[in-house]
């Protein structure tokens, strides 16, 4: 039997494609200690969404319109800073690693990555921030 954490990772997909977001919840959402609070399609519908509910993790879509989410990731370490974010892209491209990075995420991932993958960064993020927030 799997060790299992007394709180759930709560996380908010944010990405303007909705079958993306309703397949990354359907995969993230079945594992042991993940729960997906929300799904919303820009930056705009997020900043609503952040009044309401507090996610642990953002998985953020880098190429998102009007609001790209390096911008979106800004204003989430700005305001936020207590929600890690997690980079989501189907760009395969250091720059835009880079400059999710710079503004304030703390991890990148492909959307084509295997699911291990994606459950191994969320939950590297989670203990991450357990660790920050146990000093």
């Amino acid at each position: 039997m799997g060790r299992k954490n007394s709180k759930s990772v709560k996380i908010l997909i944010v990405d303007d494609n909705q079958m993306v977001s309703l397949a990354t919840s359907a995969m993230i959402g079945s594992i042991n200690n993940f729960k997906i609070i929300g799904m919303v399609t820009g930056a705009k519908e997020m900043s609503k969404f952040l009044k309401r509910k507090t996610p642990d993790i953002i998985l953020m879509d880098v190429s998102m319109t009007p609001i790209d989410g390096v911008e979106a990731t800004k204003y989430i370490h700005q305001n936020y800073n207590q929600i890690s974010v997690i980079g989501f892209s189907a760009h395969d491209y250091s720059v835009y690693k880079d400059e999710m990075i710079s503004a304030g995420a703390t991890d990148y991932l492909l959307k084509s990555n295997a699911l291990q993958e994606i459950v191994n960064c969320i939950n590297n993020v989670w203990k991450k921030r357990l660790s920050i927030t146990a000093c």
